[in-house]
């Protein structure tokens, strides 16, 4: 039987990339959430 959740499946696809995507990727996370608190402050 072959199981694979979603987030299992973008853990492989985040894994697969090279340091500096990671290091891109969650720098724009970081954005994002610092520009929610901005606005609810």
């Amino acid at each position: 039987m072959f199981r694979r959740t979603r987030s299992n499946a973008v853990y492989h696809k985040i894994a697969s990339l090279s340091p500096e995507h990671c290091l891109f990727y969650f720098l724009s996370i970081f954005k994002l959430i610092i520009n929610a608190n901005q606005e609810l402050n």
